[in-house]
């Protein structure tokens, strides 16, 4: 699957690296490769700077790693917000557009909004939720819960 949000931003490499990883990357290769990666995307990154050459400051891997335990967070955010629409079972869960507009609708005849067509829960396949488990399990041992 591929899920582009169209979100522009300035922030720091945390963000996008939580989010690479988080939704990204298979579980068993982030737990395994996780310190290979982000060296990866450290020496990606110099060679990209240097070959455009950038003169301000280049995050090192000390910086990236730190930087990624201070938004610890966001993993979190991205399990209760979109990571059921990212790595779930979605084929059978209504359009976004049709729930809005039926929701609006119920709403202008002062019916009940009916959330069921848009419940994420009913697409947590097997990987989801282990993917919102080690976030948690992640999240209580780095103490940022």
């Amino acid at each position: 699957k591929f899920l582009d949000l169209q979100i522009s931003a300035v922030s720091t490499p945390a963000r996008d690296l939580h989010y690479f990883l988080t939704t990204s990357v298979r579980l068993e290769v982030r737990k395994k490769y996780k310190n290979q990666l982000l060296q990866e995307y450290v020496n990606t990154l110099n060679s990209y700077t240097s070959r455009l050459q950038y003169e301000g400051s280049v995050p090192d891997i000390d910086y990236i790693k730190e930087d990624l335990r201070k938004k610890g967070i966001f993993p979190l955010e991205l399990c209760v917000s979109i990571i059921q629409l990212v790595t779930g079972d979605t084929q059978d869960l209504a359009d976004l557009e049709d729930v809005i507009k039926a929701a609006a609708e119920a709403e202008k005849s002062g019916k009940q909004v009916d959330t069921k067509s848009w419940d994420l829960s009913k697409v947590m396949n097997p990987n989801t939720v282990s993917i919102i488990k080690d976030v948690v399990t992640d999240a209580v041992e780095s103490g940022t819960i």
